[in-house]
């Protein structure tokens, strides 16, 4: 369910990244309290007295939060139990940036400035936590409003402690904001693509549910047809042709007396269960398995390869006959991985293939082409004249249930291509440019610490060159080249040393390395573009050249320790951010192409089961007063006999013809059937698309022709739409073209 477009969508994605960020801030603002207690020890006991309570809340709240959102995370079943879990975790971030606001806006009254200055410290290195949690609580216009007001409150925040104010604290609130303002931007782009997605995922589903609508009607279409061919037709065509006391009729009208009575049965679900069901129906056709049959899962697919192998050898033994015998038919049925190949071959007669395909016989292309084609397989049937009929059913599936794999890559490589791409947006370059003018600023108000302006603006040059290289070159897939990204790695590195060379070894030196935050910087970017093995190298190089300047200053390691252990922590924010949303992403599409499958399947199923109960009910009415006598060995009256036939040509014209059903044209058709005619109807018009209405025109001619024939054969033809005339009428030799109607 979506609520808008400013990040208040509550659909599947944006919710659990949105439950992902509050793990990954949670994870941040504890690490951001150890690392401000281990850089400052002694500030810890004096912060302690002031706001102690709030204070807490300020670590407290997000972790608590964090912990909801694991929750959250780890158990999406249970919707009830989610929904509260959401609500603590969202109350709790609401209840952070509030106790974040009390202490920028309310200051504390001390005289002690040590209290003062520690406290500007801890909410300062908080803004980033803030300013993350900011991007779960508020829409974009309210986290663009929250950075603004935060920076001017942390500007004067000296000045409303009563403390001495220099350009330190400037320096301090835009090094920290160069980082704030990229982890804003992208945070909400993150959300941005998760909203996109759940909007693609609802559109996807509602189109997918109404080809379900569709496809149920189609394929409900197509199971009565098939049912009707295949247990009603064939023995009333055997009836017609004066069959009724051969044994083989006597059990097939058994059958489909027994099909009628019940419902539905579910299909093979095994190789085996195919094979019980190809020789309980045919004794006589031997069915044999190559090698080992796998446990296959065959779903709708077990019913569609039984009736299409059903079909082959009902169409071998009544069309295959030589010389007065029927043809050996044989079955094998073989798996090659994922695949099942059932063979029918005969050795009858043959046919002509282009005959049959211009006739549209429906044993053929219904009954064997189409079932196969429903349940994603084919079939191939080769014959010729004299050399028999080969029909191969090929079928390929899972060897256990259906897990998406290959849908789920999909989803998750769009997914990182997607956050590959976002350097390549026209805000990117926008966003680096205000970066960079925000580090001359820094520069420049640091330019009396600095021991020489010079590396650190050559660095800035090469900061620049390599901030190029991600923005204005367009990379394959949005992915960077290695060489590439290895020559990023030693320009950044190296840069970073350059303008270490420009800061002394003095206690306040900390300030003065504006050039990590840009190194760290460009390790982000190489992890957007693809290259999170270059990225944390690049942070490696970092430590390096850090340590080497703070030995050449005389500076001990744990103070690079300490101004590395910020960048690690960014760099691992995004890591986390990037890596793991792509997983969240597979996880989501599983779920959400598992919950469309299974709906379609229901919606479909539904379908089918309505209009199998409609065709059963009206068989019990027409079919089972000729199919019962039969079944039971006794001869059918005159009339019986009669009702049979125009029982049979009507059945077909249901299959062949539907549009003609109910209309005026089949009633005709009815009574020159009684009469002696033979009536054919066809609809080329239809093939398993809901029947269409039927011109007046066509209509008025077609009841004419019936009416007036005598004697012979009537074949009533509609055309497909977009033909140059509605269609044609055949009698007594004579073919009427009947055109379409001329508009006024």
């Amino acid at each position: 369910m979506n609520h808008g477009k400013n990040g208040e969508h509550q659909g599947l994605h944006s919710a659990l990244i949105r439950r992902m960020s509050g793990v990954i801030i949670a994870g941040g603002s504890l690490a951001n309290l150890v690392m401000f207690a281990a850089s400052q020890p002694g500030s810890v006991p004096l912060l302690v007295r002031y706001h102690p309570v709030v204070l807490a809340l300020l670590f407290i709240t997000p972790i608590v939060g964090g912990a909801a959102a694991l929750l959250g995370i780890s158990d999406t079943r249970r919707q009830a139990t989610v929904a509260v879990l959401d609500r603590l975790w969202t109350t709790s971030v609401v209840a952070t940036l509030v106790c974040y606001l009390w202490l920028l806006v309310f200051p504390a009254s001390s005289s002690d400035t040590s209290t003062g200055y520690a406290l500007v410290a801890l909410l300062t290195s908080y803004w980033m936590c803030a300013t993350a949690l900011s991007s779960v609580a508020l829409p974009m216009w309210g986290r663009l409003v929250f950075m603004a007001v935060v920076t001017l409150l942390l500007l004067t925040l000296p000045v409303r402690y009563g403390l001495v104010y220099d350009s330190s604290e400037v320096v301090t609130v835009l090094y920290t904001m160069c980082f704030n303002l990229p982890l804003l931007l992208g945070i909400s782009w993150v959300y941005a693509q998760a909203d996109e997605l759940d909007d693609t995922s609802a559109d996807f589903r509602e189109a997918q549910l109404a080809l379900a609508d569709e496809e149920a009607e189609n394929t409900a279409l197509r199971r009565s047809n098939e049912f009707i061919h295949d247990h009603v037709l064939s023995v009333l065509t055997a009836i017609s042709q004066h069959h009724q006391n051969s044994p083989v009729l006597q059990k097939a009208a058994r059958d489909a007396t027994l099909v009628i009575h019940s419902s539905e049965s579910s299909g093979p679900r095994t190789i085996d269960d195919i094979v019980y069901s190809l020789s309980e129906k045919f004794p006589q056709v031997q069915v044999q398995v190559d090698g080992d049959t796998p446990a296959f899962h065959f779903g709708a697919a077990g019913d569609a390869l039984v009736g299409a192998a059903i079909e082959a050898i009902r169409n071998a033994r009544r069309h295959g006959r030589q010389d007065g015998g029927e043809p050996e038919i044989s079955v094998q049925i073989s798996t090659q991985g994922p695949t099942v190949i059932l063979t029918v071959q005969d050795n009858g007669k043959g046919f002509s293939q282009a005959q049959v395909a211009e006739a549209g016989r429906f044993g053929v292309d219904q009954g064997i082409r189409a079932r196969m084609e429903e349940v994603g397989g084919s079939a191939s049937i080769i014959s010729a004249p004299g050399r028999g009929t080969r029909v191969t059913l090929t079928w390929s599936g899972p060897l256990t249930p259906v897990t998406e794999q290959t849908l789920l890559e999909a989803s998750s490589n769009r997914w990182l291509s997607g956050i590959r791409h976002s350097l390549d947006t026209p805000f990117a370059p926008v966003l680096v440019a205000v970066l960079f003018i925000a580090y001359a600023a820094i520069i420049t108000l640091n330019i009396p610490g600095f021991t020489s302006l010079a590396p650190s603006l050559v660095a800035l040059i090469l900061y620049a060159v390599s901030s190029a290289g991600l923005l204005f070159r367009r990379w394959p897939q949005g992915r960077i080249t290695t060489w590439a990204a290895l020559l990023m790695v030693a320009i950044a590195g190296g840069a970073n040393y350059l303008a270490l060379l420009s800061v002394p070894g003095t206690p306040d030196a900390a300030r003065l390395t504006w050039s990590l935050g840009l190194t760290t910087l460009i390790a982000c970017g190489l992890l957007v573009r693809g290259r999170p093995a270059f990225a944390w190298a690049l942070l490696g190089v970092l430590f390096a050249t850090t340590s080497l300047w703070a030995l050449r200053v005389s500076l001990p390691m744990q103070t690079a320790f300490a101004l590395v252990a910020g960048q690690v922590v960014t760099l691992l924010f995004w890591n986390l951010i990037v890596g793991r949303s792509a997983a969240t992403v597979r996880d989501l599409t599983l779920m959400d192409q598992a919950w469309v499958h299974m709906h379609a399947d229901q919606v479909i199923s539904a379908g089918v089961r309505r209009k199998m109960d409609e065709v059963l009910a009206q068989m019990r009415v027409v079919a089972l007063p000729i199919l019962e006598p039969v079944a039971s060995g006794l001869p059918l009256t005159p009339q019986q006999s009669l009702a049979a036939r125009l029982l049979e040509a009507e059945l077909r014209d249901g299959i062949r013809a539907a549009s003609f059903t109910g209309t005026p044209i089949a009633a005709a058709a009815r009574s020159a059937r009684e009469r002696g005619i033979e009536v054919v109807l066809l609809d080329e018009g239809i093939a398993t698309s809901p029947p269409s209405a039927i011109p007046q025109s066509f209509e008025k001619k077609a009841v004419q022709v019936l009416e007036a024939s005598a004697r012979g054969r009537v074949v009533v033809r509609l055309l497909p739409p977009g033909s140059p005339t509605v269609g044609t009428i055949h009698s007594e030799g004579v073919l009427t073209t009947v055109p379409h109607a001329v508009e006024a």
